[in-house]
């Protein structure tokens, strides 16, 4: 049975690392249980080999049919254990890699249910840190409870059971040593933990830094601030570097005490036990055993202690990585059934509030409507609204006053998938995949077929210039598209967005920005066709692509100051006619519109 892609559990915030720990191990309980099975028959056949052993030597003056029978009987324990071990360790293997993959699968479900905010106030290589550490903690946590703690401690009252029937004195030394040594270990390794979660931040902020600077190589270079970078990020390695050495240094001087009393307690053993055979009360089998119970168990705790340190560093991965993943979602659906029907595309927005958390204000009582099928165009400096309005519109954020209607439906109360579906979206800046060309094109529409993809590439003006790659459609476009021009990668997003043509409202934010002027003509007559019975949102900073549009809104501070065409409001001598005679006076030229009316 293959692991389920699809299965996950239901997280929640300020969910704790062993009850997540807890929550992802029981899921496959039919691994897990078998598993513990085998492991207890397999430490229960190894500890019993000592009394075996005992019977073995004590034996040895016995008739040799007796001697045999107790030397297969050890063979045969031995075998059991052997193979108690290894089954545990098939069984694991499917446990372990199960809840790995679940615990992966599960925070990045939480994670990409974050909105635009969270992701703008952190850096990505960070988060999928955050991700791998905090599962790949759960999968190092799980095989030390199977294969270290759980047998440890079976193992102690196996031993201390057999002790105590050679000579309960004994059974009592190691029993009171054992619980001390136990409790001082907790002790000692409490502080560990937040010395494993300093070292697990610190390697999670240099990622960060590092993935940081590499996405953006090309500005360290262009500015000539390789030297800086490099400074900076070697401060970032210099304090991962000191805090895993505080965290190892820490787990030596552990293992230092761990040993010592390890020491102790052997020497002691050793001497009661010889003490006892030379008065009488231990038989030479006996001493046997009693070294061989005391030294196993000595093995098993000593693995208790490293056990514990590691277990604290995995504990500390998985409390690092919760803690920044398991936020409140920003932005919820109050219902998982409802779906937006937008058959027509009508927008309205109703006395909307929105201040990005209060930092700062853009819409105070902001209403609008735009009828189905109407093109408008949105004018205005920059921090005016213009793109918090289509963010809005495609729920990025949540409005904290008034709502938002798409043909009649209250966007806050369908699932936002199904709002983004009757949404395409081009942006300013082009959000490409390190893919294929292929498969950044098709996901406007995964199920289109080949034909289809070609042709919103050649409406697209992209065809052309793929078809003079080497690999063509296949061709790899680097991380967010740093193998393509502005204007190459610019067509790829209007391609994808050619293949959304289902989606009744369509959103260009300066759409034909970073391209040229050849490339922009045959751009906007693709733009022509998809305009056609829809509803059209479009940003422009140059207001001669915007000539053609039904209605144009002038936005400043988060309010509609002018409203109208481009006749109506040049007419009218207020902002919009300063804008146009300013850039008709600086660089407008022979700029085509955008956008030609239907």
């Amino acid at each position: 049975m293959e692991p389920s892609s699809t299965k996950r559990i239901a997280l929640s915030p300020k969910l704790g690392a062993w009850k997540f720990t807890y929550l992802l191990s029981k899921q496959y309980w039919y691994f897990a249980v078998p598993a513990l099975f085998m492991v207890f028959l397999a430490q229960a056949a190894g500890v019993s080999l000592s009394y075996i052993l005992k019977e073995l030597v004590d034996a040895l003056d016995s008739p040799e049919g007796q001697v045999m029978l107790w030397a297969w009987i050890y063979i045969g324990l031995f075998a059991v254990s052997q193979l108690g071990w290894r089954s545990s360790g098939f069984l694991g293997m499917h446990w372990i890699t199960r809840t790995r993959a679940l615990a992966a699968s599960s925070l990045f479900a939480w994670l990409s249910q974050h909105s635009s905010s969270y992701f703008a106030d952190r850096f990505a290589g960070s988060l999928a840190t955050k991700v791998t550490n905090a599962s790949n903690g759960v999968s190092n946590m799980l095989p030390r409870l199977l294969w270290n703690f759980f047998p440890t401690f079976l193992k102690l009252f196996l031993s201390i059971g057999l002790a105590y029937l050679a000579k309960p004195m004994l059974a009592l030394i190691m029993a009171i040593w054992s619980v001390f040594f136990l409790i001082l270990n907790v002790i000692l390794v409490r502080r560990k933990a937040k010395l494993s979660e300093a070292a697990a931040g610190a390697y999670t902020s240099l990622k960060g830094q590092l993935v940081d600077i590499i996405t953006n190589i090309r500005a360290v270079h262009q500015f000539a601030h390789l030297g800086r970078e490099k400074d900076r990020a070697q401060r970032y390695i210099d304090k991962h570097t000191r805090t895993s050495l505080k965290s190892w240094r820490y787990s030596e001087v552990v293992l230092i005490v761990s040993n010592l009393m390890q020491n102790v307690l052997l020497m002691g053993i050793v001497m009661v036990a010889i003490w006892l055979n030379r008065q009488g009360q231990l038989t030479i089998g006996e001493v046997v055993m009693i070294i061989n119970l005391a030294w196993g168990l000595l093995d098993s705790l000593l693995f208790i202690g490293n056990s514990l340190n590691g277990m604290m560093e995995n504990y500390g991965e998985v409390k690092e990585g919760l803690d920044m993943i398991l936020h409140p979602h920003e932005i919820v659906d109050s219902s998982q059934e409802a779906v937006l029907q937008a058959p027509k595309g009508e927008i309205r927005f109703e006395k909307v509030k929105f201040s990005y958390g209060g930092r700062r204000g853009v819409f105070e009582n902001f209403s609008l409507e735009i009828p189905a099928g109407q093109k408008v165009g949105l004018v205005g400096e920059s921090g005016a609204g213009k793109s918090t309005f289509t963010q809005l519109l495609l729920r990025m954020y949540d409005v904290e006053g008034g709502k938002i209607l798409i043909d009649g439906q209250h966007i806050a109360e369908v699932r936002q998938d199904s709002l983004r579906r009757k949404i395409s979206y081009v942006p300013q800046s082009s959000m490409l995949f390190h893919r294929s060309l292929k498969e950044n094109i098709l996901y406007g529409n995964p199920v289109a077929t080949e034909d289809e993809l070609i042709q919103a590439a050649k409406q697209a003006g992209a065809h052309k210039f793929i078809m003079e790659l080497e690999k063509g459609y296949d061709t790899l476009v680097g991380e967010r598209g740093v193998k393509l021009s502005g204007g190459q990668a610019q067509r790829i997003s209007i391609a994808r967005a050619l293949l959304k043509a289902k989606a009744p409202i369509l959103i260009l934010d300066e759409a034909t920005s970073s391209l040229d002027s050849e490339s922009e003509h045959i751009v906007q007559q693709a733009l022509n066709q998809l305009i056609q019975h829809r509803t059209v949102i479009a940003i422009a900073h140059r207001l001669s692509t915007l000539l053609a549009m039904d209605r144009i809104l002038v936005l400043d501070k988060g309010r509609i100051v002018e409203d109208g065409s481009h006749a109506e409001l040049l007419a009218r001598g207020g902002m919009y006619a300063r804008l146009w005679a300013l850039q008709a006076g600086g660089f407008l030229g022979g700029e085509q519109p955008m956008l030609a009316k239907g």
